[in-house]
């Protein structure tokens, strides 16, 4: 399978904490969401109780926007958004909490969220945007492969559960653990995936994404210890179905099962002496792709574009620029 190694690796989601515990910190910061929240409410002519939503655990969420694309009261599939959390019900909670969604992030989308925490934060920024008071708790990175799921089978050591869906009796999803796992592996048809979340025919090459949805707890300046990676992708086998196909080495009916309900569940159904003889017979097969180097480089650069966020780190002036031409009501914050 030579184009196995075309692949490419971005954060597809992230979500971060600030512990804030200065009560004058706070109170600025909840005053700054409300203004911006009012600024967006008349920006988008909607009443400023709807937009700045009371979720469960939290006081006050407030969607900021990065893209023309972005409509209030939507799930925004696809566009770039930042979302804001601020003072939990619960006091062991972090005060902030911030979700970047709609990636992958340009340099204009990563300047946008840089310049939108600037204006909710103030001058409490320098102190709290940077890498030892940021934490990463919850990060997808997701390695995109030119080929299509039923090419691939894919095994994460240590999950016990696992779950498949299909569309139109096609396998279209796949699931290695569950949402208590600390981390977990979603792999998905990528094209039939954007078709479904807008609502539309598109059309382009067969692509899978392999989505490692992670659990990290740790402050930024913890990510450069590539550990925290190779930990993750040592637990991580993918088998070319394919050239299991035509090497004949197993029956089509195995390939099938392999390719539906996947090996790893097969595996969790055979005894010890089973299993390693079964994995002596797919060895020949395991594409080494994904434990490379390169992927793994690429993966701790694609997590480093969170320091876009530190306060340090000023966008361009062309991109405040662009900000401001876009949402004039905040140029008193920044």
């Amino acid at each position: 399978m030579s184009n196995i190694i075309n692949f490419k690796t971005t954060v597809d989601y992230a979500s971060l904490v600030i512990h804030v515990t200065d009560e004058s910190h706070q109170d600025q910061i909840i005053q700054r969401i409300r203004s911006t929240g009012e600024s967006l409410a008349s920006f988008f002519k909607h009443p400023f109780k709807t937009l700045v939503q009371n979720p469960k655990n939290y006081r006050y969420q407030l969607a900021l926007p990065m893209d023309d694309a972005f409509k209030p009261f939507h799930k925004n599939n696809e566009v770039p958004h930042l979302r804001i959390y601020a003072s939990p019900y619960d006091e062991h909670r972090s005060f902030l909490r911030l979700e970047l969604k709609g990636h992958p992030y340009c340099d204009e989308k990563w300047a946008f969220a840089n310049l939108w925490l600037a204006c909710l934060l103030g001058d409490a920024g320098e102190m709290y945007l940077n890498s030892r008071r940021l934490k990463l708790s919850l990060g997808d990175i997701a390695v995109d492969v030119g080929v299509p799921i039923s090419a691939l089978s894919v095994c994460f050591s240590n999950i016990r559960k696992t779950g498949a869906y299909w569309n139109s009796g096609q396998l279209e999803t796949y699931y290695l653990g569950t949402t208590k796992n600390c981390n977990r592996v979603c792999i998905y048809n990528r094209l039939a995936k954007m078709q479904s979340l807008l609502k539309n025919s598109i059309t382009g090459k067969a692509e899978t994404r392999i989505e490692f949805r992670l659990k990290f707890n740790c402050f930024l300046d913890q990510l450069s210890n590539k550990h925290l990676i190779q930990k993750i992708i040592k637990r991580i086998d993918i088998y070319d179905l394919v050239q299991m196909e035509k090497c004949g080495t197993f029956l089509p009916q195995t390939i099938h099962l392999f390719r539906n309900i996947g090996i790893q569940t097969i595996l969790q159904t055979l005894d010890a002496e089973e299993k390693r003889r079964l994995r002596k017979k797919l060895k020949p097969f395991k594409l080494g792709f994904i434990k490379s180097d390169v992927i793994q480089t690429e993966m701790q650069t694609a997590l480093a574009r969170l320091e876009n966020l530190y306060s340090s780190n000023q966008p361009l002036e062309r991109h405040k620029k662009v900000f401001k031409s876009h949402y004039p009501f905040i140029k008193h914050f920044i």
